[in-house]
């Protein structure tokens, strides 16, 4: 059902041009004004910003770098600028935002916008009684500007199939070079160290490749990339085994056969051509195993996760230890705040008295921080939250890939933080705001322009910014 229309047949239509231009300068203007008492060095940031937006004039690619490049690629990149990358590219997508809002070109799904705000409602309403309060306000502050505001223009992106494009490509792009910097980085002789990024967020950005490739590439990409593509997979593996990562890529392999069983379950059968790719990339794995030196310290991590799993013999795995320390923690404070937590932040005021956790701000698992935060409050937003988004999904092979993405940073939320997740809110919100078809209106006047034998009247779709809510 369609609330409201803002739209060409009230206001008239304002170019590309003209919109971004009038975006440009008053959001400019506006955190100018607000950042101008804080220093030269933010508001060289904010300049800088100004000119990424004068090149990133595609929301969709703004959308994809500001989620990717900052734990990705931050490392990398920071020393060739001049401005702070997260700054910049946060600021680019909120320009946008503010485009769209003038041009009146998105259609915002009303319950995906609830669903959002109440997410700010619960970690403001969390700081109130959080044991460290300027912890907690200084999160929730970190949230708007970091979160909130930046990933409103996944709604933009969502609305717009040519972005939406541009946005899983540039998703692409960012694990290929994550990808090709890390093979470069291999050494025989110690685990695959990168000095851009930590070697859980290498495996992560390596393994969004297959996912892409498998999901979208093969379906509905160019023929001709199809190949090379499938050529550079088994490269993803291995560097997310020359790093470590552990997780990444247990829950990569618990999600790819998951998906393949459930897709067989359903009666569906498995393109030939999918098929044959999983067949030649399992292939050129082996053969890349064969020819290329890996070091043996990550085989030790994985040794003794599968003694753990198998004996419960801890095998003096430290990272393994302050998790499961961290864990009982988290239900500690359930236990004693079972209905709305301990507060924002609460978690890591708690873990500074704790010798084995000190210093560790959340419990890398964002179920466990949710509960020790925000309680039986926290874990049922977002499992709605969570289950409206895996409902969302549109036909187009490009929104299965960000389906799919979305399940791969879900699960990977199991080893991370509520609010140092960015790319799983991201496609959380890309699908939260998924279009939908709107059913069309039966007519009481006899059939003409527009209508259909039965009485069926299909209304013309204003051009325009449009709020939906279906019921």
């Amino acid at each position: 059902m369609r609330l409201a229309t803002f739209g060409s047949s009230v206001y008239p239509q304002v170019n590309r041009p003209t919109a971004f231009a009038v975006a440009t300068l008053s959001a400019s203007a506006t955190v100018g004004a607000a950042v101008a008492a804080v220093g030269p060095q933010v508001a060289g940031s904010v300049a800088g910003a100004a000119v990424v937006i004068g090149i990133l004039r595609s929301s969709g690619v703004a959308f994809a770098l500001y989620l990717l490049v900052p734990p990705f690629l931050k490392g990398f990149l920071q020393p060739l600028v001049p401005v702070d990358l997260t700054v910049a590219l946060g600021l680019a997508c909120v320009l946008h935002v503010a485009y769209g809002i003038v041009a009146k070109r998105v259609s915002i799904r009303m319950s995906a916008l609830i669903l959002w705000f109440a997410l700010l409602a619960m970690i403001t309403v969390g700081s109130l009684y959080a044991p460290d309060q300027s912890l907690a306000f200084s999160r929730v502050q970190n949230w708007v500007g970091l979160v909130l505001l930046p990933l409103l223009v996944g709604f933009w992106v969502a609305c717009d199939q040519r972005e939406l494009e541009r946005f899983i490509w540039t998703c692409l792009a960012v694990g290929l070079f994550v990808t090709l910097l890390a093979v470069l980085a291999i050494s025989p002789s110690r685990r695959l160290l990168v000095d851009f990024s930590s070697t859980i967020n290498v495996g992560r950005a390596s393994l969004m490749v297959p996912f892409i490739v498998f999901l979208y590439v093969m379906k509905d990409g160019p023929g001709w990339m199809r190949g090379p593509l499938l050529a550079v997979l088994p490269l993803t593996l291995v560097v997310s085994f020359a790093a470590g990562a552990r997780g990444p890529l247990l829950m990569f392999f618990a999600l790819a056969a998951t998906l393949s069983i459930w897709h067989v379950a359903r009666g569906r059968r498995i393109a030939k051509g999918t098929l044959a790719g999983a067949a030649a990339a399992v292939v050129m794995l082996g053969i890349t195993v064969a020819v290329m030196p890996l070091p043996s310290v990550p085989i030790d991590r994985f040794d003794r996760l599968a003694a753990y799993v198998t004996e419960g013999e801890m095998a003096a795995d430290g990272s393994m230890a302050a998790r499961l320390a961290a864990a009982d923690l988290s239900v500690s404070i359930f236990e004693e705040h079972p209905a709305l937590g301990a507060g924002t932040g609460a978690f890591a005021y708690y873990s500074q008295s704790v010798p084995t956790i000190s210093g560790i701000e959340n419990p890398h698992n964002i179920l466990l921080e949710l509960a020790a935060d925000w309680g039986a409050m926290g874990l049922v937003l977002f499992v709605v939250l969570v289950l409206a988004a895996i409902r969302r999904r549109p036909a187009a092979p490009v929104w299965t890939a960000v389906w799919g993405l979305f399940l791969f940073f879900l699960a990977n939320a199991m080893l991370g933080s509520f609010f140092d997740n960015r790319a799983f809110w991201g496609f959380a919100l890309l699908l939260l705001a998924a279009p939908v078809a709107v059913r069309p209106r039966r007519s009481t006047t006899e059939p003409g322009e527009g209508a259909v034998p039965g009485g069926e009247s299909v209304q013309p779709q204003p051009r325009g910014h449009t709020i939906e809510v279906r019921l």
